[in-house]
């Protein structure tokens, strides 16, 4: 069984990602701001022992530290439609930093 990491795991794409992957077998951490994102979007996981929700914004390296210890991989759908590009920026680099330093393949998709 891998673990992976969700960026926006709080939002849409990020439930219904984690809910897939949970079927396949894979045990998921994900991180997302419920001042973005809400239960309704992955509310039906969080009694699944394969599951863990980190509440945190993914560009806090104490929230990813957190969040992505014992993954192997991360996907990066965390990201705020509203706001500009720029202002997503500082949240992918974040994300890419800790991907590396770690040593972990990264999907970015938002």
């Amino acid at each position: 069984m891998e673990t992976y990491l969700i960026t926006g795991g709080a939002g849409f794409v990020g439930g219904h990602l984690a809910e897939y992957l949970l079927e396949k077998g894979h045990a998921v951490h994900c991180v997302g701001s419920l001042a973005t994102g809400s239960l309704d979007s992955f509310g039906h996981l969080l009694s699944r022992p394969r599951f863990r929700f980190v509440e945190g914004r993914p560009d806090d390296r104490e929230v990813l530290e957190d969040a992505g210890r014992g993954c192997c991989g991360i996907f990066h759908v965390a990201a705020n439609p509203v706001a500009e590009s720029e202002m997503n920026r500082p949240v992918t680099s974040a994300v890419l930093r800790f991907a590396a330093e770690h040593s972990m393949p990264v999907l970015v998709a938002s």
